[in-house]
């Protein structure tokens, strides 16, 4: 599942992937990359950015 797809399911999540430094939650990539990829590009851990987002 892609980012843009996430986003469509769960519009909350863009607020706070951009609060958590994940620039690709507007940008066009979204339609591209999967969530463990834009945390690969932006130095993140994949399992601690789903842990913040299923706060």
């Amino acid at each position: 599942m892609n980012i843009g797809e996430i986003l469509k399911k769960h519009p909350e999540a863009r607020e706070k992937l951009m609060l958590l430094g994940l620039g690709c939650a507007g940008c066009h990539f979204a339609a591209f990359d999967t969530l463990e990829n834009g945390a690969n590009i932006h130095g993140m851990d994949v399992d601690e950015l789903l842990e913040e987002l299923n706060d």
